[in-house]
């Protein structure tokens, strides 16, 4: 179902879209052809200062230090892409990593919804939020990112359940998406932290502590730290290397002052803020990007679709979770809240880190904070709302199912006319 939709709405949108919606586009694309060129750490600009990035086809510098930081994996679709169509005109290249970039996405995802089993709904709530879909239509991070940490999810749902004794097949599936999990945007490492969901349903089943899960773990941290070694000297945008390394100094000896800043943060109203794209990237889960919204006439498809998806996975689930020990309930609750939480601080170190953590900002809120940045874990929600097991049964599934489709196809081709009528 979901590549039937994705796909063909995708590929519309790649060769008909008039009010493009790309996030940090062209940085995203010239990172992109840099690494499926085989030059996988950025350059540093010839002419001197903190700027990194790399030369293009004219020959000229480009400074990218915000994509410049994305690791290599992010960028697989473009790779693929490069393989055919390397001598080509540049915009055939562009549009051919479009295309992979959606295809392989999509493969992704698909897979996800499939191995989730019972939680593939919650999955596909996620896959289909519009943020979600418009970044996976040209070569960008966040389509990697979203759907190999949707497949992670996935995987760890499904061996949750499934998995009755460990074996060294799971150790080295779980190794492998570790390590490409720790390639992914930095906030996602946390996600290996529901491994440990997996290990508590082995202690519980057979009473062993089974250490053999720290292997994956070392795998990823490994993964992660080898790459920050590599751009440990690159400040992650515009600031210089030494206001990077200041905030830095500033988070760690004012740990107290950035709780604050978190605090106000949550709090903040959008319009109070330096940042004048404040608003319009802090509601991009309900207008699917800071350009180009969508109006609540398209946007009421996909948030009643998310509901329907979540009554059905709560409908499905009803009997698993109804069997769920009270300590199963409370170790599971406790894991999925420490993940967002730390997802958000994390987040929350990022941008005072991208926008500059000065002591004129200590205690302040953070500018910068996107809503799309929390795809990633708006899966671990939903499962969280499941677990106290509400009791809905849908008796009717494929009526349901069909409404969905009904609502999902609607949506669609909402953004399709949003994206290529002319308006202006």
């Amino acid at each position: 179902l979901y590549p039937l939709i994705v796909l063909p709405c995708g590929l519309f949108m790649i060769f008909f879209d008039r009010y493009p919606a790309r996030n940090d586009g062209e940085a995203h694309w010239l990172r992109a052809v840099q690494v499926a060129s085989g030059l996988f750490v950025p350059l540093r600009d010839p002419a001197g200062g903190d700027r990194y990035g790399g030369f293009r086809a004219n020959g000229a510098f480009a400074s990218f230090n915000n994509t410049a930081i994305n690791s290599p994996f992010l960028y697989y679709p473009t790779i693929f892409s490069q393989f055919f169509f390397r001598y080509t005109a540049e915009h055939v290249q562009y549009v051919a990593a479009s295309i992979s970039t959606l295809l392989c996405c999509t493969v992704c995802i698909a897979l996800a919804i499939h191995i989730a089993g019972q939680m593939g709904e919650l999955i596909a709530a996620t896959a289909f939020i519009p943020t979600v879909f418009l970044s996976m239509v040209f070569p960008s991070a966040d389509a990697v990112t979203n759907s190999f940490a949707l497949l992670f999810i996935a995987v760890v749902c499904r061996y949750s359940v499934l998995l009755k004794a460990t074996s060294w097949q799971t150790i080295l599936i779980l190794s492998l998406l570790c390590i490409g999990l720790a390639q992914i945007k930095t906030t996602c490492l946390v996600l290996m932290l529901l491994i440990g969901v997996i290990a508590w349903r082995q202690y519980r089943h057979d009473r062993h502590i089974p250490i053999e899960y720290f292997i994956p773990l070392g795998f990823g941290v490994s993964s992660a730290l080898i790459w920050w070694w590599q751009i440990r000297s690159i400040s992650p945008w515009i600031l210089s290397y030494q206001q990077y390394v200041d905030g830095k100094q500033l988070l760690i000896h004012h740990p107290f002052a950035f709780l604050k800043g978190v605090i106000m943060t949550v709090f903040q109203p959008l319009d109070l803020s330096k940042d004048q794209y404040n608003v319009q990237r802090n509601i991009q889960l309900y207008t699917g990007t800071e350009n180009t919204m969508l109006p609540m006439t398209v946007m009421v498809f996909f948030i009643i679709s998310c509901i329907a998806l979540w009554m059905v996975a709560a409908s499905k689930s009803h009997l698993v979770l109804s069997k769920m020990e009270p300590a199963d309930r409370v170790f599971i609750q406790t894991i999925l809240a420490s993940i967002i939480v730390l997802f958000y601080l994390l987040t929350c170190v990022a941008m005072a880190l991208v926008m500059g953590y000065t002591p004129q900002n200590l205690g302040k809120a953070f500018d910068g904070m996107q809503s799309r940045y929390f795809v990633p874990v708006l899966p671990l929600i939903g499962i969280m709302l499941l677990i106290p097991n509400w009791g809905i049964v849908i008796r009717h599934s494929k009526a349901s199912e069909r409404c969905v489709l009904v609502f999902l196809w609607l949506g669609f081709v909402g953004i399709l006319a949003a994206h290529t009528i002319r308006f202006i």
